[in-house]
């Protein structure tokens, strides 16, 4: 009966293996279970870092909040605001559509490409409770500053950074019981 039972397990992780191995250009499979699936707060930014690993817009587009002119609050969705210095050449926000626009150019040039959310060492809470976003109340709703940290290769040029996001993150209201980030702060910190 032990033999049977180690049989079984040696099969299964074969087929996780040659199923989700790291050769796949796809990016994980569903059968890997490395998705968080969003019931924690922390599932979102853990999903920022591995859509960027693993190259996955629709996982990127499944943890913003999307627009949705039919909802009386939050209508637009995720909104992305750019630091003071960077709004001449990028705008002071980007959309939902603006923002999943971008990150797949990413996604789809960079040769080289690594980000990471850290704790920040700024503030002392992780995440933070906040009743209104957007000027609008909001329950369950939490925010987060993260000391981010990225390396982008696209052709002959590399972009690197290294200084403060904020993320609000609140209920799907697609997905009772699970987070999407409604807002993102690109924050300058010194």
């Amino acid at each position: 009966m032990r033999r049977f039972a180690l049989i079984l397990i040696l099969i299964s992780l074969a087929m996780n293996f040659l199923c989700c191995g790291e050769d796949d250009p796809e990016g994980p499979c569903e059968c890997s279970n490395e998705w968080p699936d969003r019931t924690d707060k922390e599932d979102c930014i853990e999903i920022i870092e591995l859509v960027y690993e693993h190259r996955n817009i629709e996982k990127y587009k499944e943890v913003l909040l999307k627009p949705d002119t039919e909802r009386e609050t939050f209508k637009d969705g995720y909104l992305w605001f750019n630091q003071e210095l960077q709004a001449g050449s990028l705008g002071v926000c980007n959309n939902y559509d603006e923002d999943c626009e971008g990150t797949q150019g990413i996604l789809d040039n960079a040769e080289n490409m690594m980000i990471y959310l850290l704790p920040s060492a700024i503030v002392s809470q992780t995440w933070t409770e906040v009743d209104e976003v957007f000027g609008e109340p909001c329950e369950d709703c939490w925010s987060t500053q993260r000391n981010y940290r990225f390396s982008i290769s696209i052709g002959e040029y590399t972009y690197q950074g290294d200084d403060e996001v904020q993320f609000t993150i609140g209920p799907d209201p697609d997905n009772p019981g699970k987070y999407v980030i409604y807002r993102g702060d690109d924050l300058l910190t010194y």
